[in-house]
């Protein structure tokens, strides 16, 4: 059974934060580049869906 986070003189008890890792490894110039190619695509699809969107309210619906 875990102990309680209020008793720290249980044997039981042990740190969970900061145990020595740093927050991230630094990241590599390829992976910089995949993120930024990431970035530019989902920017590409959210300009698409939103002229899409625009083109779709402009048209008026041959159905009416």
């Amino acid at each position: 059974r875990p102990s309680s986070v209020d008793k720290v003189e249980s044997e039981d008890w042990a740190p969970t934060v900061n145990l020595g890792y740093q927050k991230s490894k630094p990241k590599s110039e390829a992976s910089l580049q995949r993120d930024q190619r990431m970035k530019l695509k989902e920017d590409k699809q959210k300009r698409h869906d939103c002229a899409e969107t625009l083109l779709d309210l402009q048209i008026p619906d041959k159905q009416s």
